[in-house]
């Protein structure tokens, strides 16, 4: 009797390695990971107004510039509340609130700063993650492609 032909190391025995049901399970971890890093911030159109020079926190792509507006905003409350006495003294009659700058609090700055960083650098790994989904997408067979555009219609008709 004959014995089956073993993968050389130069060969790629795929039929080995994966079948269908591994790859569809990846999938749709790759799919919640997605999902996950994708979610949107609440937090993140809390304020539309500027930061100083900095402009909307929104408009901000790099984390650095991002770090800069938290620190920023951090210091310059701290600095402001460190005087509080002073002003309370000179009037005391007048209570001091909050220090709020362009109508917000430093607590809601700082909140809608770190949403932005947070998508900021999400977005490496989202393009990781689309790259494996892609090639991970082309080692399903026929059948199981139609099987997971199946269930993606059912999700789509229960949500």
């Amino acid at each position: 009797m004959a014995k089956p032909k073993k993968a050389t190391t130069n060969e790629l025995a795929v039929s080995e390695q994966f079948n269908d049901t591994q790859v569809s399970t990846a999938l749709e971890q790759i799919n919640l990971k997605l999902k996950e890093l994708k979610e949107g911030d609440e937090n993140l159109n809390l304020i539309n107004e500027p930061l100083g020079v900095f402009g909307r926190i929104q408009d901000i792509e790099d984390p650095q510039l991002l770090r800069g507006a938290y620190a920023y905003i951090s210091k310059k409350g701290e600095a402001v509340d460190s005087y509080s006495h002073v002003f309370q003294k000179a009037v005391p009659a007048i209570k001091i609130g909050v220090f709020k700058e362009n109508g917000y609090t430093v607590s809601q700055w700082q909140e809608v700063i770190l949403a932005q960083y947070r998508k900021t650098t999400r977005k490496a790994e989202i393009e990781k993650m689309e790259k494996i989904k892609s090639k991970m997408e082309k080692l399903l067979s026929e059948e199981a492609k139609k099987q997971q555009e199946f269930k993606e219609l059912q999700d789509l008709l229960n949500s």
